[in-house]
């Protein structure tokens, strides 16, 4: 007798019979509904476990730019790490640690010195999936780390830790709003910064990362090279003068971010006191680090709170540059009139609501004359 064809098959199934007995043949839906049955169910668990999977939160390039997080190429994190560590007890802060960019470095700056790394890796990330692989990633390679998963700005300074490497998330003021920007705010003040609402995430973040620092401990991070230009920075550059006595900047020709427009520049701060200046690497791409040392930092003297944009310039650009600005020839166009893009943001649009700056330019109370050159254009 043949035996029963495969369920699915599409034939008849015929089942033993005694002898004498015609075969009885089973109707082929019944097998049909039984494969379909099944199927079914396969189908129905395969859905389920796509379901459970789409509800696991992913991380993506989109994501990562909401909460300001660019994850930092190892070159820098670990140049900053090996310039950082300098001992074997040396204990270390990463904030906003993503997935152990500088954490996994110092882990192994740290073995190589001797010590267990028994409590002196630790990181802060508020993205729960990141604090999971930084944690994984770190222990996996056979290093006790303590990882927490928090807002930076809620931890409370413990000015305990030799060193402070990271790369601060940066989100613009448009973006920085509510509760994120009033706790970062207030951070600051905490430490004596007031910093304005166009200040982006970095600015208060910078400070507040300070204070976890012992007296004489150093600071890496990665910041947005507006650090030198921007207004809004000026109690950041100020603040960062006053509390090291020494801080250093290396900033680059080209761009070193894969896929990242911004321009950065890596800080240097250590020991306790007050610079009078601060120094500047310039490098090409991220080559030249390995061969910083023993290498000429120029040296810059900022005047007040102002801007740092004249360490851009070649030392030599500069001397010209400051000659030709500062002569009889040259005046500040703020100094008799202010256009409508003057101030920005908030400021900005209250003062065009209030039909200011509607055209050209408000001359201000008492203003003299515009120099000779302005008139001509005017």
């Amino acid at each position: 007798m043949r035996r029963a064809c495969r369920a699915g098959g599409g034939g008849l199934a015929r089942t033993p019979s005694p002898e004498g007995v015609a075969p009885t043949r089973r109707r082929p839906f019944l097998t049909a509904q039984r494969c379909s049955l099944v199927r079914t169910r396969r189908c129905f668990r395969a859905a389920v476990g796509a379901s459970a999977e789409r509800l696991e939160v992913h991380d993506n390039p989109t994501l990562r730019k909401e909460r300001g997080a660019f994850f930092t190429p190892a070159r820098i994190s670990s140049f900053l790490v090996e310039w950082a560590v300098r001992g074997s007890a040396d204990r270390v802060l990463e904030p906003s640690c993503g997935e152990a960019s500088f954490l996994l470095p110092a882990a192994t700056r740290l073995r190589s010195l001797g010590a267990s790394c028994a409590q002196q890796l630790h990181g802060v990330d508020m993205h729960a999936a990141s604090v999971a692989k930084a944690r994984k990633l770190v222990e996996g390679a056979g290093f006790p780390v303590n990882v927490r998963c928090s807002d930076f700005f809620d931890v409370e300074p413990d000015p305990t830790f030799d060193v402070v490497v990271g790369n601060p998330p940066y989100i613009r003021y448009q973006q920085f709003a509510g509760d994120d920007r009033a706790k970062s705010l207030r951070a600051a003040l905490a430490a004596g910064v007031r910093l304005t609402r166009l200040a982006s995430s970095w600015a208060a973040f910078t400070v507040h990362a300070s204070r976890f620092l012992k007296p004489g401990g150093r600071l890496g991070l990665v910041l947005p090279a507006e650090l030198l230009t921007v207004n809004y920075a000026a109690p950041v550059r100020r603040f960062l003068l006053k509390n090291f006595a020494k801080v250093r900047l290396v900033m680059f020709e080209e761009l070193v971010f894969p896929g990242v427009l911004e321009e950065v520049v890596l800080l240097m701060a250590e020991g306790f006191g007050s610079a009078q200046h601060f120094e500047v690497f310039q490098a090409t791409d991220l080559d030249d680090l390995r061969t910083i040392k023993g290498k000429d930092w120029s040296g810059f003297t900022p005047e007040g709170g102002g801007k740092w944009t004249g360490a851009l310039l070649p030392g030599d650009a500069f001397s010209v540059y400051r000659s030709v600005v500062e002569s009889p020839s040259f005046s500040t166009l703020l100094d008799w009139g202010e256009t409508p893009g003057d101030r920005g943001g908030d400021e900005g649009a209250a003062r065009r609501a209030d039909g200011e700056g509607r055209g050209g330019v408000r001359p201000r109370v008492g203003a003299g004359p515009p120099p000779p050159l302005l008139r001509r254009l005017g």
